[in-house]
């Protein structure tokens, strides 16, 4: 019977029915609790009382439950309502592969685009032991913005191998041998036969799918069910063509080995056939045949080149036996690139170990907390090691690792614990607290770090010794090979990566060798010691450089990298270790009571700082490489369909009259624009004291700023500046900061602002003379913006998915929930950011998903 809207299940409220199928009814529904809408999925009535359909029902709801990838449905919740089991989901927007198909024909490209997404899927549940024995177009879904997710897992099967694994998210409930379960045309030849079906019969299922997307008909027919069973069992697939020359041949191919009659002959894990996909979507793109300056003895030719690539691809799935894919080698004409990491998410940093061949590297994978990995330079793959939530800092010479444990990151900055432990076993020594970098000395005896202490960035070394201060922030110190010098980038503005590339001697005298660069993150020494070697992008173009500089300032260029890179570490023999970035920045502008988002997403690297009081405008800061070191600022009305460029700069606030906007190119010193929202003419207004400010905003009164900032190298402190006459009076004392980049909460009167003090704690300061209150906040706790009322403060209650925001009560300290923010993608995510209104009816949400590959480089020039 069906359940009528209204009706409560468990503490769900149902609002309308979505469908049905074998295995329950599935509805819409509103979680009070966290005031998001689910799926809930109800067992009926007449199978309630079935102990078989209950078992599949609780055994789907745990296999589930025990997955958490972006590929596969969430559950939320599982229980009873009654005498009637539920389990309430993830809501999903779209619709399924079959009525995909229907509606139109699938493209070649987007049907490895799907199969890529299918296939991560099922390594992730094949990772975990379950196999789920029923995957066919009907079980795969479609969101609205192209993300695929498998769905019905009321078949799953724990793998008998991994049941220890695996006792807690599931129960062990076996499927007898003999007995036939699955969807004709589309089960595995042992599923036909009724044996004990394996995580490869699944990649049987896969094949067929994907040859159905790819020709437009199932890969196994008859007139009934037991002539398409004996089709799986004895008959291969019609031939089909694939109108795409790039992929047609290598793709059949793929498809056919996915449906071989042996399990043994298949590709023995669905992570191989992701890599292979993956491979083969790289290698049938234009754009990959880039060019690379350098040199290199016996340069590939191309054609040579492309037999490579495609000896690199056939190696997973040519021949009677499966081979795992070799390395992506991609020959660029001059210079070599191997791929060592295929997973979806972010690397953070990375080192060669003293054997020049083993690398270790830390990356957060698939949405799951960051830890550290091995991988050989000749295989590609990784052994994770035992430190779950830590980053690589640095390996010494005789392989001893410097870890930050509980790392988190801000932006392009983190910290974290740091800690000593061997590579190769044994646990963590604990050395200091909130340290952001750190390097050993060439014959690992001693460490560097940085660490940030009363607002200031310092360089130690020994721990203890200041070499070098900095207002803004210090990032990628790496010893020279005689341990005398120290080079590192020098960030002029906190949380920004634009600056300077620097050495510091024992002696703390520090020599500026480039200057004025964009997107610095990465630096290391050259085999031969003499020059510094980084990547930036300080000219505008699609991509970054890695650049040479020698200890006397000249320059030059090593290598053009057609992608977001960053260097990581120089083998002694030359040879490189490069993180290549693809980063998308989303934005979502939520206006008053409108249920669905604006997607106001404009460039790969915009961010929406501001938002109006009525929420229908928006202010973006483009900060790509084509904007240039000053950036950009874009205005963008929803009731407009194009954004429109006001002029350069971070854009900072609007008027109180909302006339004009607050623009603030960094500097040193940094220039105060005034951008007219419609017709008029761009001022300036005077930075008498030659401030470098991190951020200002307008005060009530439309003729003063608030304003963090400092003289030269002197601490930042809180300002207010006239504007007329350019005047500063500072309200603070040193060593503040804004409490995250871009977000400096003041209350409607003006009188109060939130700002980190010197000691890393939140305070209210005020700009009256009164004295500042510390703001209460638990761990990882930041304000976002004032509410209406002056007593009350937006906070987010700190990193990790779901975004949780609450109203905080400043007096009494009550917290009520505000909003929950789920990307539709959770792999990569880096970066959250709400700027609420202060009535709280609208805001605008920026999230950043980071996803990186590992590769080592060769040939360059030395």
């Amino acid at each position: 019977m069906s359940i009528a809207p209204g009706t409560r299940v468990g503490p769900y409220e149902i609002s309308g029915s979505l469908g049905a199928g074998g295995m329950g009814e599935v509805y819409r529904a509103r979680d009070p609790k966290l005031n998001r809408e689910v799926a809930i999925k109800v067992l009926p009535d007449l199978f309630a009382t079935d102990p078989d359909r209950l078992a599949r029902f609780e055994r789907e709801a745990r296999a589930v439950a025990a997955l958490s990838h972006p590929n596969i449905l969430a559950i939320y919740d599982f229980g009873t309502d009654g005498t009637r089991p539920y389990a309430a989901m993830e809501l999903l927007e779209g619709t399924t592969l079959r009525a995909r198909m229907e509606s139109s024909p699938l493209s070649p490209r987007r049907a490895v685009e799907y199969a890529i997404q299918i296939a991560r899927g099922l390594a992730a549940a094949h990772d975990k032991g379950i196999v789920h024995r029923d995957l066919k177009p009907e079980n795969l879904f479609v969101t609205n913005d192209g993300h695929v997710k498998i769905l019905d897992f009321g078949l799953a099967r724990l793998l008998p191998v991994s049941v220890a694994a695996a006792t807690s998210a599931m129960t062990g409930v076996e499927t007898t041998d003999g007995v036939v379960l699955g969807t004709v045309g589309y089960m595995s030849p042992e599923q036909v036969r009724g044996e004990a079906a394996d995580h490869r019969s699944d990649i049987f299922s896969f094949g067929a799918v994907l040859y159905e997307m790819l020709s437009g008909r199932r890969a196994f027919g008859g007139d009934s069910a037991v002539e398409t069973m004996n089709a799986i069992l004895k008959e291969e697939p019609l031939e089909f063509s694939i109108a795409d020359a790039s992929l047609g041949p290598a793709l059949a191919r793929l498809v056919r080995h996915c449906l071989e009659k042996e399990p043994s002959e298949r590709f023995q894990s669905a992570r191989d056939l992701a890599f292979a996909l993956e491979a083969l979507r790289g290698s049938s793109d234009p754009g990959s045949a880039t060019r690379v300056p350098g040199h290199r003895r016996g340069r590939v030719s191309p054609s040579v080149a492309g037999a490579l690539v495609i000896l690199g691809l056939l190696a997973g799935w040519v021949g009677h036996r499966v081979l795992n894919p070799l390395p992506a080698l991609v020959p660029t004409g001059e210079a070599l690139f191997t791929r060592l990491t295929y997973d979806k998410g972010t690397i953070w940093n990375g080192r060669f170990a003293p054997d020049g061949q083993t690398i270790v590297y830390a990356a957060a994978w698939e949405g799951r907390p960051i830890r550290a990995f091995l991988t050989r330079t000749e295989r590609p793959g990784a052994t994770p090691l035992n430190l779950p939530d830590a980053s690589i800092l640095s390996i010494s010479s005789t392989g001893e690792l410097a870890v930050s444990l509980g790392h988190t990151f801000e932006g392009w900055m983190g910290e974290g614990t740091l800690a000593r432990v061997p590579m190769f076993g044994g646990a963590p020594r604990p050395i200091l607290e909130h340290v952001r970098e750190a390097d050993w000395t060439p014959d690992g005896s001693d460490l560097a770090i940085v660490r940030r202490s009363d607002g200031r960035e310092r360089l130690e070394f020994p721990i203890g010794k200041v070499l070098y201060e900095a207002g803004g922030y210090i990032s990628h110190i790496r010893f020279s090979h005689d341990g005398q010098r120290i080079a590192f980038a020098d960030h002029h503005l906190y949380a920004d990566d634009n600056g300077d590339i620097a050495i510091v001697d024992r002696g703390g005298r520090k020599t500026t060798l480039a200057t004025g660069m964009s997107g610095v993150r990465g630096v290391a020494w050259s085999p031969d010691g003499r020059e510094v070697w980084f990547t930036a992008n300080n000219v505008p173009h699609a991509g970054d450089v890695l650049r040479a500089v020698s200890l006397d300032g000249r320059s030059r260029v090593l290598l053009s990298i057609p992608t977001d890179g960053k260097l990581l570490d120089v083998a002694k023999d030359g040879r490189v270790l490069l993180e290549s970035e693809a980063v998308v920045r989303h934005i979502e502008a939520w206006p008053g009571t409108e249920k669905r988002a604006h997607d106001l997403s404009l460039f790969d690297q915009s961010i929406a700082t501001v938002v109006s009081p009525d929420g229908r405008s928006v202010l973006i800061t483009d900060q790509g490489s084509f904007a240039g070191m000053s950036y950009a600022i874009y205005l963008r009305r929803l009731d407009q369909p194009e954004a429109v460029r006001l002029g350069d700069g971070q854009a900072q606030d609007f008027s109180p009259d909302m006339r004009s906007v607050l623009s603030l190119i960094t500097g040193p010193p940094s220039r105060i624009l005034l951008l007219p929202t419609g017709a008029g003419q761009m001022r300036e207004v005077a930075n008498r004291d030659g401030l470098t400010i991190q951020i200002a905003r307008w005060m009530p009164d439309g003729t003063h700023l608030a304003l963090v900032g400092g003289r030269g190298n002197e601490p930042a402190r809180g300002y207010v500046q006239d504007i007329q006459t350019g005047a500063a009076k500072s309200f603070t004392p040193p060593g503040v900061n804004f409490v995250r980049f871009w977000l400096m909460p003041m209350s409607p009167d003006g009188a109060r602002v939130a700002l980190t003090g010197p000691d890393g704690r939140t305070y209210m300061y005020s700009t009256r003379g009164a004295e500042p209150e510390p703001l209460t906040l638990a761990p990882g706790e930041y304000p976002i913006e004032w509410c209406e009322d002056g007593r009350s403060l937006f906070v987010s209650t700190g990193p990790g998915i779901p975004y949780r925001i609450v109203r905080l009560d400043v007096a009494t300290g009550r917290r009520e929930p505000w909003k929950e923010l789920m990307p539709s993608q959770v792999a990569g995510i880096r970066l959250s950011q709400v700027q609420p209104t202060r009535d709280g009816r609208s805001f605008v949400h920026t999230y950043s998903q980071l996803l990186s590959n590992l590769y080592v480089a060769e040939g360059l020039p030395r």
